[in-house]
């Protein structure tokens, strides 16, 4: 991948997009939480002290070693709240006195100095007591001295400038932590007597867990900026980056070695630093990791596997960070779910963005709402339309896509690369498209909000064409024949819809995709067929509930795909024996839900005539077949005498019942029987498409003719 993302920076760099700031990995963002900046006068006192909030997000700290940073770093505390034998006591003492510091800082009560000096004094910490009681444990103090002079070297090293960060590190160089703190009490305690910044000083005095401060230089102005600048971390971003060419503590040199992996100067071996993503956090660059043993077989390892200095370093990274950028969403990248981020961009940039990352998935992530603008076929046609309206010399010829996986809490791994053309792109959507197409008319009653009347209305929906990194997570839900899930079995990674799509040769991977999808959702379906067919209106309103909704509509779309790649067409297979014996249990569903709901006052039972038929199905159709027409002969009697009652009644119209006898005797008519017959995967998808299809447009009865021609045959009788 590092190849790759040097590709991609010299495709940035030649389109003149400007980059953010390549950070130095020991220069690290400031982490969540409360941070005061902290003025420094030039004797060493304090000068002032005051909450930094939005300020934070264009500062770093230099930390080389975890704990030790400077110029942000977390210092302990001042006050703890005295501790007493008996814990709830404690507790409550505890809230009274941070009730009281709430209504002092929200100007409830009058503020009460020598209460909050007494409080101070008996229960400030002490700085000189060990961190612990393990031999050689240092003092509590001792880490802000450390963090004061973490950066001494570098102050040394660049005697001849002066800037306000340099200043300052010479500066509290000189000052011991017990001084430090002498001057933090003297200030807060001064300025508290004058009632002055009640509500930001009672907070830092009385913080109840180590706080984030910013030392800062109080006389900056002839520097030209304080420490807390955004000028200031860049100066020492670029400082870092010298120091590490030129041979710094922490780098490994390169003696002997003149040029690295790309042809430049090979000036420094250490560990590559690393990038935030989105819901991954930190994830470091390396060729090599050193912990997975067989990659020791070649006697090179990390660094010395690939090397690459310190300008390539610096260039790889910022073409992660600008892919990454929160602003490309959707246009570069989207995560997969909450360990996996997506990233898919052109080989050259095209002076418009394009949208390649949300034809492989949506923003909206799995709950996806139900709209225009989010579906597949919309945003394919879009970036298809868009690269074609490019002029030949400005449209990409390649389209990148990887994939970054968070496998533990310290590691991170590229689980999928590959490189497609444009052309590939253009033929993968429309054969996605068109197999995604290859279905009957399949329609789904669904949930929907409910109104201002409280009343939840009904809606019609058909299925939608999946993006390719939902196949994963369809294929890997399990589902019980009560619609429940059974939870997740990871059969199938997020890139392997990717694969789906663009990939040629995937004939094994889809079979075995199709078995797993027949194996995983036939509870799902079953589930379904048994509420849709049985008229049971209040049971619809929990069919598509938002847990099962993209199941649901995306299911048949995968099968009617996965069908289209093995050349089985609907033309073609609507005739045969497993769509047409899918069709007849949902014929036979419906005529026994009418039945029940006109002779037994609507008292459906939990499942129908066809649907109990539905496993014997898969494995014997000619036994299941014969078990359904004896099951079905009440229901088919009762059917040829109720047809001609002429019962307009809503959910027992009786030309129903003719029209569902006729559609039970066409479709048994073309049934052509093997009795050695056994169902493959191919025909199981073939059967629950059937099973949910509607019935086709030529036998939809017209309420009124039918009607007329059942009574009158009825008077003739």
């Amino acid at each position: 991948m590092l190849n790759e993302l040097y590709a991609l920076s010299q495709a940035i760099s030649g389109a003149g997009i400007e980059q953010s700031i390549n950070w130095h990995r020991q220069l690290k963002e400031l982490p969540n939480g409360t941070c005061f900046r902290v003025w420094i006068a030039t004797d060493g006192s304090i000068a002032g002290i005051e909450e930094i909030e939005e300020m934070k997000k264009k500062l770093r700290k230099y930390e080389p070693n975890n704990g030790v940073s400077f110029p942000c770093f977390n210092m302990p505390l001042l006050y703890a709240f005295s501790q007493t034998e008996d814990k709830k006591e404690t507790q409550k003492l505890k809230k009274e006195k941070s009730d009281k510091i709430k209504k002092w800082q929200d100007g409830k009560e009058n503020f009460d100095f020598n209460t909050v000096k007494d409080w101070y004094m008996q229960d400030k910490t002490d700085w000189n007591q060990k961190v612990s009681d393990k031999p050689g444990s240092p003092l509590i103090g001792k880490k802000v001295e450390d963090c004061f002079a973490i950066m001494s070297n570098l102050a040394e090293r660049y005697a001849a400038e002066t800037n306000s960060l340099l200043i300052l590190v010479r500066l509290l160089k000189n000052i011991s932590f017990s001084q430090f703190r002498e001057n933090l009490e003297t200030y807060i305690l001064d300025k508290l007597q004058q009632g002055t910044d009640l509500k930001a000083l009672l907070k830092f005095l009385f913080a109840d867990k180590p706080m984030q401060i910013f030392p800062d230089l109080k006389d900056w102005k002839s520097f030209g900026y304080p420490v807390a600048n955004e000028k200031t971390m860049q100066w020492l971003n670029n400082i870092l980056y010298i120091s590490g060419q030129t041979g710094d503590s922490d780098n490994k040199t390169t003696a002997g070695l003149s040029e690295d992996a790309f042809g430049g100067v090979a000036d420094v071996r250490e560990k590559m630093g690393g990038v935030k993503l989105p819901g991954l956090g930190e994830v470091r660059l390396r060729s090599m990791f050193k912990d997975h043993v067989c990659q020791l077989r070649y006697g090179k390892i990390e660094d010395e596997s690939f090397l690459i200095g310190s300008e390539y370093r610096k260039a790889v990274k910022s073409a992660l960070e600008w892919l990454a950028d929160e602003k490309r969403k959707g246009t570069t990248w989207l995560l997969a779910d909450s360990k996996e981020i997506v990233f898919a961009y052109p080989s050259t940039l095209p002076p418009i963005p394009i949208k390649f990352a949300s034809m492989l998935g949506s923003s909206g992530g799995k709950n996806l709402q139900y709209e225009k603008e989010t579906r597949f076929t919309n945003i394919a046609e879009n970036v298809i339309d868009t690269l074609k309206g490019l002029s030949p010399d400005k449209r990409p010829k390649n389209i990148e896509i990887f994939s970054i996986r968070k496998m533990d809490k310290a590691r991170s791994k590229v689980v999928f690369y590959r490189n497609y053309t444009t052309d590939r792109l253009y033929q993968a959507a429309e054969d996605w498209q068109q197999g995604c197409e290859n279905l009957p008319p399949i329609m789904f009653r669904m949930w929907s909000e409910k109104t201002s009347d409280t009343k939840s209305v009904l809606k019609r929906v058909a299925p939608e064409v999946p993006f390719p990194l939902q196949v994963a997570a369809i294929a890997n839900s399990v589902w019980k024949q009560d619609g429940s899930s059974a939870g997740k079995v990871p059969k199938f990674d997020y890139y392997q819809g990717i694969e789906l799509l663009l990939e040629d040769d995937y004939a094994a991977t889809e079979q075995y995709l199709l078995q797993t999808l027949i194996s995983n959702t036939s509870g799902l379906i079953m589930f379904l067929g048994n509420y849709l067919h049985g008229n049971d209106k209040n049971g619809y309103q929990n069919v598509l509930d938002r847990k099962r909704f993209n199941d649901v509509v995306y299911l048949p779309f995968l099968f009617g795909l996965l069908l289209y790649k093995q050349k089985i067409y609907r033309k073609n297979y609507m005739e045969t024996l497993p769509y047409l014996l899918g069709q007849m249990l949902k014929i036979s569903d419906e005529l026994h839900a009418l039945y029940c709901l006109t002779v037994r006052n609507g008292d459906i039972p939990p499942q129908l005539a066809g649907n109990s038929i539905m496993q014997s199905a898969f494995e014997t159709p000619h036994q299941a077949v014969a078990l359904l027409g004896q099951r079905m002969t009440p229901y088919l009697a009762w059917a040829k005498q109720y047809r001609t009652k002429n019962i307009p009644e809503e959910r027992q119209e009786s030309w129903r019942a003719n029209w569902l006898l006729q559609l039970y005797e066409r479709t048994a008519s073309k049934m052509i029987m093997d009795s050695a017959k056994r169902f493959n995967d191919l025909e199981k998808a073939q059967l629950f498409l059937g099973y949910l299809a509607e019935f086709p447009k030529k036998d939809k009865p017209q309420d009124n003719d039918t009607q007329t021609s059942l009574k009158q045959e009825g008077q003739s009788q």
